[in-house]
C-alpha cells in the first residue's frame, strides 16, 4: 500500500494536503476569539434539520458536478485542488466547532449536521483524485502525444460520476426518511 502511494504522486500530494488541512481546521476554532465561537454555536442551535438535508443534497450534487466537469478540462487541476481542500477545511472547522461546544448543542443536531458532511468527504476525495488523474491523462494525450486507451479511462471516469451521484442520492434518502424516525 505504501509503495502504491509513493508511486502515485497525485495521491501522495492529495493525502498530505488533506491531512494538513484537517489538522489546521481542527485546531482553528480553539484559536478564534470566544465571540466568534458563540456566533457559530448560536447558528447551529437554530438549524432546521429538514431544510438542512435538502440544501446539503443539492449542494453536494452541484459540487460533484463541478469537480467532475473541471476534470475534463486541462486547467481544472488547481481549481479542483482548491475546491476540495476548501470544502474539507470548512467541514473540519464546522465539526471542530461542534465538538468544542458540544455541551451547548443537542445530540440530534450534532448527528444531523456532522455525519452527512463527514460521510461526503471520502467520496469527494476519490472524485478529486480521479478528476485530477483524468486531467493529467488529457494533458498527456494533447501535449505529449501519448497513445493511451482513451475509451476505457473515459468510461471509468463517467462511472465514477454516476457512482458518486447514486451514492449521494441514496445517502439523501436515508437522511431524509430513515434517520428522523430514529430520533
Amino acid at each position: 500500500m505504501i509503495k502504491f502511494i509513493k508511486r502515485n504522486k497525485v495521491l501522495s500530494i492529495l493525502i498530505f494536503l488533506s491531512i494538513l488541512t484537517i489538522i489546521i481546521g481542527f485546531f482553528l476554532p480553539a484559536l478564534l476569539p470566544s465571540h466568534s465561537r458563540e456566533v457559530f454555536v448560536h447558528h447551529l442551535v437554530q438549524l432546521n434539520p429538514k431544510t438542512m438535508n435538502d440544501s446539503l443534497f443539492f449542494e453536494t450534487i452541484f459540487f460533484t458536478l463541478i469537480i467532475w466537469f473541471l476534470g475534463i478540462s486541462i486547467i481544472g487541476i488547481p481549481i479542483v485542488f482548491f475546491l476540495y481542500l476548501s470544502k474539507l477545511f470548512i467541514v473540519i472547522v464546522e465539526i471542530s466547532f461542534i465538538l468544542h461546544n458540544f455541551q451547548k448543542v443537542n445530540l440530534f443536531t450534532v448527528i444531523q449536521y456532522c455525519i452527512p458532511r463527514f460521510v461526503n468527504l471520502p467520496i469527494f476525495f476519490f472524485l478529486t483524485l480521479y478528476s485530477m488523474d483524468y486531467s493529467l491523462f488529457l494533458i498527456k494525450i494533447l501535449f505529449f502525444k501519448k497513445e493511451l486507451p482513451k475509451y476505457d479511462i473515459t468510461r471509468k471516469y463517467l462511472k465514477i460520476l454516476l457512482f458518486s451521484i447514486l451514492f449521494f442520492l441514496i445517502k439523501a434518502i436515508i437522511e431524509k426518511y430513515l434517520i428522523p424516525k430514529f430520533f
